[in-house]
């Protein structure tokens, strides 16, 4: 994107990923609510900076894949919103949670 210029798109990419990791949540993935709210805030930021409308859903897309790579991390490794309650893993059980 020469239009935009490579300093808005370092600063686009770093809101994009707080927005995300402020919003994940451990069931994301599974959960079309969830994920039609991540898109709306990722579309929200795209708009934002001017990003252009034709190339906004390719780079939702995007960007929803790769917080699926990071996502869980993110979830169990800061503490996701399940509800109103904050969920931790277990130190003794990595890979099971506890409230």
């Amino acid at each position: 994107m020469q239009v935009l210029g490579e300093p808005t798109l370092k600063q686009i990419a770093r809101e994009l990923v707080e927005t995300v990791r402020r919003n994940v949540t451990i069931d994301w993935a599974e959960r079309e609510n969830v994920r039609a709210h991540l898109r709306r805030l990722v579309k929200r930021v795209l708009r934002r900076y001017g990003y252009p409308p034709d190339k906004q859903e390719k780079a939702t897309e995007t960007v929803l894949e790769q917080a699926a790579l990071f996502a869980e991390g993110w979830a169990i490794g800061t503490g996701a919103r399940l509800g109103a309650r904050r969920i931790h893993p277990d130190p003794d059980n990595p890979s099971s949670l506890r409230w």
